[in-house]
């Protein structure tokens, strides 16, 4: 649990949970700072998984959340797990500035904060909630075409050939 994460999760709506996947370094001190400020019944900790399970986790969830902490290096990144969350179709609450934040907001699929926010943030995570699930399903869906549109392999591969000859000249 990132620095400020307890104020995230503790101005998130009780009738939302996050659940995290993956255990790193801080784990052990991320369950205790959940645990100390009576977190537990909204953050669920679900522990390391090989990567090809975690579909199944994104098939349970209601939304999926991107954060990255304020750095000029990352605002000019494009996180992978965001091309992966597009694809996943559902909808997606993001705390991340500069090109991450760019691809959410464009692809339509997105509430999204700055990094930090802790309020923005949970405004966006209670937004979502209230949001109709019919709306919420248009929503993934409009990340999921984006995905496909703008992420696509051959057509990323084709335009790089074309940068590459380019320069070449």
């Amino acid at each position: 649990m990132s620095p400020g994460s307890h104020r995230i999760c503790s101005r998130i709506p009780r009738r939302s949970a996050c659940c995290r996947s993956g255990d790193g370094r801080a784990a052990a001190d991320a369950r205790a700072q959940v645990a100390a400020r009576g977190l537990g019944e909204r953050v669920h900790f679900l522990g390391r998984h090989p990567i090809e399970r975690i579909p199944a986790f994104f098939v349970a969830a209601g939304a999926l959340l991107v954060t990255l902490k304020r750095d000029p290096v990352f605002a000019r990144v494009i996180p992978g797990k965001v091309q992966t969350y597009l694809a996943a179709g559902l909808p997606i609450v993001g705390m991340l500035d500069g090109e991450g934040a760019r691809v959410l907001k464009e692809s339509g699929a997105a509430r999204v904060g700055p990094s930090g926010d802790a309020e923005t943030l949970a405004r966006n995570v209670a937004s979502l909630a209230d949001t109709p699930q019919g709306e919420r399903a248009a929503i993934g869906a409009r990340g999921a075409a984006y995905a496909a549109r703008e992420f696509d392999r051959d057509r990323l591969l084709a335009q790089l050939e074309i940068w590459c000859a380019e320069v070449a000249r």
